[in-house]
């Protein structure tokens, strides 16, 4: 999950045109769902 935290800033920085954008919003929704995952796993007490 780092890792793709990661990839997504990298992608912020690397920004310049709309390739680069669709990159970034499938990393980010990449990111969505792994922390979505990691919330998941997590036991509310």
């Amino acid at each position: 999950m780092l890792k793709s935290l990661l990839e997504v800033l990298e992608s912020i920085q690397a920004m310049k045109d709309g390739d680069n954008m669709q990159l970034l919003t499938a990393r980010s929704t990449t990111l969505t769902a792994n922390v979505r995952q990691l919330m998941s796993s997590v036991p509310y007490s």
